[in-house]
């Protein structure tokens, strides 16, 4: 089951809004910090934005996320470019392969929350 671009953006969106508290007030690991820059960018309108945008989205130090955003690029979870209006900033984006990394999370959370509760039994 593949999801659509549709689906995954409205799925980054709302996870994006479930965690941002958390995200913003946590100290979270780097894991966490990955997490929710690929949820920031699978909900941006066409899945980039501007690294200063995703910084301040994310509320992380500059060094941080470079970090991050370095190591989401090693994956090919992310590419990197320049700004076509303006050369000065960075623009995140999406790669195919994180796009489907990202297909693949929303298929399992929606048969996760789909999928029927195991029966309960009583000890007998």
């Amino acid at each position: 089951m593949s999801a659509t671009y549709a689906q995954i953006r409205n799925h980054c969106a709302s996870m994006w809004e479930i965690h941002r508290s958390f995200l913003e007030q946590a100290k979270v690991s780097i894991v966490g910090t990955r997490y929710a820059a690929l949820m920031a960018l699978g909900a941006a309108q066409d899945f980039s934005m501007r690294y200063g945008d995703l910084e301040h989205k994310l509320g992380k130090p500059h060094k941080t996320l470079q970090n991050v955003v370095g190591e989401l690029v090693s994956l090919g979870l992310c590419s990197m470019r320049s700004d076509e209006n303006d050369r000065r900033f960075r623009v995140i984006a999406l790669t195919p392969r994180g796009l489907e990394v990202l297909g693949e999370h929303v298929a399992h959370v929606a048969a996760t929350l789909c999928a029927p509760l195991p029966a309960v039994s009583n000890g007998n």
